[in-house]
Formats: C-alpha cells, structure tokens, sequence
C-alpha cells in the first residue's frame, strides 16, 4: 500500500511539473494516437505516411462546384495565370537570394512548447499555432483542388485525412487517368488551384492581422536598460510613453521628438512597466545631452541608441490587458496562417515534379514543344532543386 502511495504521488509530481500548454499537447497527441489505433483497419500506413480514405465530403466539394461553375472556371483562370507568374517569381527570389548569400528558406516545424523557436534554417511556432495553421493549409489548398477537379468533370475517387511523420496532412483524390485526357487549360486549373487558394487565405489573413492589430494594439517603443538588483545587474525593459507631451509611437517618433527638444534640455519622460505582474507608470525628469558620436549634433541624447538598445513592438492597448493572454494568441496563430499560407502555396509553385508547379510547366512543355518536353521539364526541375539546396545551405551557414 506505501508503495503505492509513493506511486501516485510521484505521478502526481510529475503532472504538477508539466505546464497546461504542454498538457495539451500530450492530450491532443494521445487522442490523436488512439483515434488512429480504433481506426486503424480502415489506415494505410506507407513508412512515416499514415493515410485514412473515404468518401464522405465528396458530395459536398461536387455541391460547391455546381453552385457558380462559370465563377469557379473564371478563378480557375486567374489561378493558372497567378501559378505561372508565382513560379517565375519564387525562382528567381532564390535565385537572387542565392548570389548575395542571404538567407531565405527555412523549415517550419513545431517547437512543442508555447515559444516560437527561430534558428538557421528553422521557424519553429509553437505546437498549437503550427497545428491549427498547418491543418487549415492543407484544408484549403486539397479542398480546392477537389473543387476544381468537380468543376472539370473529373471524378474524385476519394478524399481523407492523414500524417506524413507529425504533419497533419488532408488530401483529394482525383482520377489521373481521367484528368490527363483533359484539356490542357481544365489541367492547368485543377493543379493551380491549390496554391492559388492558400495565397488568397495569407491575403486574407494579412487583413485581419491588419484590423486586429490596430483595434487591440498599440504601437509602443521599448527600451532595454541595465538594472541593479541585489548583487547583480539584469536588463529591464521598459516601454517610452511620452517625452513632455509627445506621445511615443515608434523609434522614428522617438528621434523626432529628441531632433525637436535638442540638446541641453530638461525633459519629463514617461515610462510603464511590468513590477509583482502589475503595471506600473513612472516619471523621470532627465536632461539631455549631445549625441555621443557627434553626427546628429541637433539630436538630444539620453543615453540610449536607436540601433542597439530601441525596438518598436506591438503591445496590447491597457484597456484590453485583461485580455492579453488570449490576444497574444491569436495575433501569433493569424501571423502563422498568414506565413504557412504564403511559404508553402509559393513553394508549391516551384517547378519540381511532383509539385503542382512542376506539373504546369510539365504541361506547358507539352503544348509548346511536345518532343523535347521531358528533357525541358527534367532540366528545369534539376536547376530548381539545386537552387534551393543551395539557399538552404545559405540559410545553415554553412558558407563563410
């Protein structure tokens, strides 16, 4: 009986050391895991790739197609147009990126924890902004997929859910027999119609981060500063409010209002902080001085460098600070969409078979040069691929 006793409560210990975010991730992970397990006649499992086919939504992807056929092929037509140009423009950014070395791709992974991680070659957004982001994309970009392949009159065989390793991942399964005997142009729709609707997601995304931003934000200017606690000195930030009656908005409102006040003056600064998880304001009557390295000499100068020490950021408007912790969350998780969207519905674009846009200029060859369309595509693909290995590298560091 002790030795149960002691049992139950180490696991109890345990549990108090996990934090609710990770909680949930283990929560979600094993509900996941036993969904899986109960369904698993119905799984095929392919090495790391673990698909679930069935037929239910079919309906709906055909009733949404038949809804404005006419507005869905003209979207159709747009999305070729964009998919191209897309392709075009991805490519030469790396290629551009390529020759001044810096870098720009990087793979985009979940840190399991409620941090985003950022490291060379790495984004990693925390677990819950990367699942719901990624489970959105795939939504999207296979649903319209599926859409378009209705509209076209191809029959979709199946649709389902499933993981590649810890990526969620949806899919629609059109009949490739039946689309290859298509037009051209109805193809072109079907294989653009992915990454044109994930670009339209980030756009729209991009307007609501616009509008939520500015109905729950302020623009603030934070400065870092040393701070003597007991025996030892931390860095604390602390967010300028207002110098005399100029309000701080941002590290250009900041140089202004010092060009403004000029040196060897008495000035009011008004800063707020966070102390025992309140928050505080204070005043400071400083005076300042001429800039230290002598070139801004109309500038004044109180202590603090606009490139090294000032950082313009976001923060909650104290109206709504009861409501930080879930604001926060949706500011990140909109910014993710927005991301994923855009990374991956350009990255799709890349003409690599067997990527969407690697089948468009597979097709385009056809059409336009039926003998050497092969080589053309095969050549094409190589260069992109090396192109991106090389941004890859770039982006590890791994050049001097």
């Amino acid at each position: 009986m002790d030795s149960l006793n002691k049992y139950f409560k180490g696991l109890l210990q345990l549990i108090r050391m996990i934090d609710a975010y990770t909680l949930s991730i283990i929560i979600f992970i094993t509900v996941v895991a036993i969904i899986v397990y109960r369904d698993r006649k119905n799984i095929e499992r392919q090495f790391i790739l673990v698909l679930r086919k069935t037929k239910r939504g079919r309906s709906l992807l055909i009733k949404i197609s038949r809804s404005h056929p006419l507005f869905w092929k003209y979207i159709g037509n747009i999305g070729v147009v964009f998919g191209f140009a897309g392709s075009v423009y991805i490519v030469y950014s790396l290629i551009i990126a390529a020759i001044r070395k810096a870098a720009s791709l990087a793979l985009v992974l979940p840190s399991f924890s409620s941090e985003t991680v950022v490291m060379p070659g790495l984004i990693a957004p925390p677990f819950w902004d990367w699942v719901i982001s990624i489970a959105l994309l795939v939504v999207v970009h296979e649903g319209s997929h599926g859409i378009m392949a209705a509209v076209e009159k191809v029959k979709i065989k199946s649709l389902g859910w499933g993981f590649l390793a810890i990526i969620p991942i949806a899919f629609v399964e059109p009949d490739e027999k039946q689309l290859a005997r298509k037009p051209t142009l109805s193809q072109l729709r079907v294989f653009a119609a992915g990454s044109f609707a994930n670009i339209i997601t980030a756009f729209i995304f991009s307007l609501i981060i616009s509008l939520f931003t500015s109905a729950f934000f302020a623009n603030a200017v934070f400065l870092t500063t040393p701070m003597e606690k007991g025996n030892e000195t931390i860095n604390q930030t602390v967010i300028i409010v207002k110098i005399n009656n100029y309000t701080i908005n941002n590290s250009t409102t900041l140089k202004n209002v010092l060009e403004t006040v000029g040196p060897n003056r008495t000035i009011n600064v008004l800063i707020k902080t966070i102390e025992n998880d309140s928050l505080v304001y204070k005043d400071f009557t400083l005076k300042t001085v001429d800039s230290v390295d002598k070139i801004n000499i109309k500038e004044g100068y109180i202590g603090v460098k606009l490139n090294q020490t000032i950082v313009d950021y976001p923060v909650v408007k104290d109206s709504y600070l009861r409501y930080e912790s879930p604001l926060l969350f949706f500011r990140n998780l909109f910014f993710f969409i927005f991301l994923i969207n855009l990374g991956v519905g350009l990255a799709n674009l890349l003409p690599i078979k067997p990527l969407d846009g690697g089948r468009m200029w597979d097709l385009l060859f056809k059409k336009i040069t039926p003998k050497h369309s092969k080589n053309a595509i095969n050549i094409l693909s190589f260069l992109t691929i090396f192109v991106v290995i090389l941004n890859f590298i770039i982006s590890l560091h791994l050049f001097p």
